[in-house]
């Protein structure tokens, strides 16, 4: 083998390939943080295309040369237009295999028809080329050595992409885990569950809700909880909002280290320093001995809090599945399952089913959700675990929900899956009052985020019905409602509100210095009296 095909091969076999993986390769990206499993079998796969493509590569250089003329000109112009027509695909196929949320919801309708025309031309672009070297062989010829020189200096790339992911594949995953059966059997406690709906509008719930819109288990709360009527958002990103919370300060930014590692980037000094879960409120929680339990969605709650927790597990979601996930990779099968699966894309790739191959977003909303809400009735139910943290993925869009029937399904918007916010939260409340420390337990009702209407407008999941409620719609406060042992009566306290005094609340309560609504009322006072109301009756 010559010396420079090594090159143009392994240049060809990464840009066949990357799509498929640039995520893991991204510097600061948070891939490997939301990553709860090890990636060694699907490295291991996109491993065996490279060899594959390399060798088929290889077959192709040796049969070429021994052409005769007018057919080695054909194929040297059908592989040069080969080459020239995926660069073009690929970063398409990339985008395109993103998940369906965001930016990218809005870019896909957009991707889907740029990705079919390039499909479309499949072979058009090949076989151009190739009556191009009938007409003009000198600039088929130099248009292919242009490309084969661009192919081996691509090649300098495998430098520092294949250590990376050799070193990926041996990384160590963080999966959830529960050591509370090695704890001593508990007396009476109390206890604190706090209940994350995530994206949960205040304003659509309490004060306006859309006709005929009814959220009795919310009502029902707040009739006998301590309500904030106006929170100002700290952000209105998941993974940035709930670390700052749960921290107590206030963050500029967010990345992964190359071990999965959270770093936070200080807002005064702009320097990226580890995150320490020690100084958070699982932190504290565990430190005054009360067993944190956390069942969560998004955020990597156990790869990031695993020295504090007693107990944890986490559905990352689709958001951060690798490309190759989406088409069917996964670390439940072996390296050389894995390996089929780019070849199977491809292969349907040309008769246009690639919408058939991703992996459906709702489907896995619906799984996440079952299967967090699952574990936190787990953790509620476990005596031993007194600091319950349930991050569930609703009210947050897309809609999973039919609020008619109030049945799971592939249909609805945000205000069917706030009908399951709902609908959830009395199944939690029921269990928690089945509980034998039900007269010790505060309850904790809380968003991240208000309904974010910019990100969602437009998108692939926006319905009419949300486009006509969003017209009308401007309040970005999330929920925040504390309910106490024994609380009989509701009290509101209106006016403007930071949500960092959320953090503050929860660790005075972890550090049983708040026990009733008027001492949570004095709390507040210290930092700015305000105007007390009764919440209405409806």
């Amino acid at each position: 083998m010559k010396p420079r095909w090594v090159f143009e091969l392994t240049g060809t076999a990464l840009l066949l390939l990357l799509p498929f993986s640039a995520q893991l390769l991204y510097p600061g990206g948070t891939y490997l943080l939301h990553n709860p499993r090890s990636l060694s079998s699907i490295i291991l796969g996109i491993g065996i295309d490279a060899v594959a493509v390399f060798l088929v590569g290889w077959v192709i250089f040796l049969r070429v040369p021994r052409l005769e003329p007018p057919f080695r000109a054909l194929a040297v112009a059908f592989l040069s237009g080969t080459v020239i027509w995926w660069s073009a695909t690929a970063i398409l196929i990339f985008l395109s295999l993103l998940p369906p949320v965001g930016i990218m919801a809005h870019l896909e309708p957009a991707l889907d028809r740029s990705q079919t025309i390039l499909l479309g031309l499949n072979f058009s672009i090949p076989m151009f080329a190739t009556v191009l070297v009938l007409l003009r062989p000198n600039a088929v010829f130099a248009l292919a050595r242009g490309l084969r020189l661009g192919l081996a200096s691509f090649s300098t790339c495998a430098l520092w992409v294949v250590p990376n992911l050799v070193y990926l594949a041996f990384l160590h995953p963080v999966p959830g885990a529960d050591h509370s059966a090695a704890l001593p059997e508990p007396g009476p406690s109390q206890r604190v569950v706090w209940v994350m709906l995530d994206e949960l509008s205040h304003d659509l719930v309490f004060d306006h809700p859309i006709p005929g819109a009814t959220y009795p288990n919310l009502a029902a709360f707040r009739r006998q909880s301590v309500t904030f009527t106006n929170v100002l958002p700290s952000g209105s990103k998941t993974e940035m909002v709930i670390p700052a919370l749960l921290a107590g300060i206030r963050l500029e930014g967010i990345k992964s280290s190359m071990n999965g590692d959270l770093l936070t980037e200080d807002p005064v000094q702009h320097q990226w320093h580890p995150y320490d879960p020690a100084n958070t409120l699982f932190g504290l929680a565990q430190a005054n001995g009360w067993n944190p339990g956390v069942s969560g969605w998004y955020n990597p709650y156990c790869r990031i809090f695993h020295s504090v927790l007693t107990a944890c597990t986490w559905a990352p979601g689709i958001q951060d599945m690798l490309p190759i996930q989406r088409i069917g990779a996964s670390h439940h099968k072996s390296p050389l399952a894995n390996s089929f699966v780019i070849p199977r894309f491809f292969f349907r790739l040309f008769f246009g089913e690639t919408r058939t191959l991703k992996t459906g977003l709702l489907d896995q909303n619906r799984r996440d959700f079952t299967n967090i809400l699952e574990q936190g009735q787990k953790l509620i139910a476990n005596d031993k675990i007194h600091f319950v943290f349930l991050h569930l993925p609703v009210p947050h869009p897309p809609g999973i929900y039919n609020r008619t029937t109030h049945q799971l399904c592939s249909c609805g918007n945000y205000f069917d899956n706030l009908t399951l916010a709902d609908d959830t939260l009395g199944r939690l409340l029921q269990q928690i009052r089945n509980t034998p420390d039900a007269a010790h337990t505060t309850v904790i009702v809380s968003s991240d985020h208000s309904w974010r209407v910019p990100i969602w407008k437009g998108g692939q999941f926006w319905t009419p019905e949300e486009e006509r409620i969003a017209a009308n719609f401007s309040d970005d406060s999330p929920a925040f409602l504390v309910h106490f042992p024994g609380q009989q009566q509701g009290i509101d306290i209106p006016g403007d509100t930071p949500a960092s005094i959320e953090h503050d609340i929860i660790a005075a309560l972890l550090q049983q210095k708040l026990s009733t609504p008027q001492s949570l009322v004095d709390f507040v006072h210290t930092a700015a009296p305000p105007a007390l109301q009764t919440p209405p009756h409806p």
